[in-house]
């Protein structure tokens, strides 16, 4: 077996691993952390772009549809920022707070009385394309 189905195997199932407390920090920094060490280990097995590359798919697949839940979509931006740190880390260091400016604010009825949040992107007060 190729050393890159390994690793995407490895990949998708250590992206099956759901992490679950009432706290959604701690789920999202545990997602965080297991996008990050996925990587990190891929890079240690093979040390490739494409072993990078085929990790990240693996991974991000097997958090967003795990085939153990019948494929119910999961959200998967924690793991996938935290495949994007261990790859490069100046890159999702600049591209987290722009996550932020384009993020609808739900629930919070004193931002969004700022902000039109009619589409997926929003654009009203702070935000680019004001």
């Amino acid at each position: 077996m190729s050393s890159f189905v390994q690793i995407f195997v490895f990949s998708y199932c250590f992206g099956l691993i759901a992490f679950r407390f009432k706290e959604k920090y701690k789920s999202l920094l545990l997602d965080f952390l297991k996008g990050f060490l996925c990587v990190v280990l891929a890079g240690a097995y093979v040390s490739t772009g494409l072993s990078f590359l085929v990790s990240t798919v693996g991974v991000v697949l097997g958090h967003k549809w795990p085939v153990t839940s019948r494929f119910a979509e999961r959200d998967g931006e924690a793991v996938l920022l935290g495949t994007l740190f261990a790859m490069s880390p100046v890159t999702a260091a600049a591209g987290r707070p722009a996550a932020f400016v384009f993020a609808c604010p739900e629930g919070d009825s004193e931002k969004a009385q700022h902000v039109n949040c009619s589409s997926k992107f929003c654009t009203g007060a702070g935000t680019v394309g004001a």
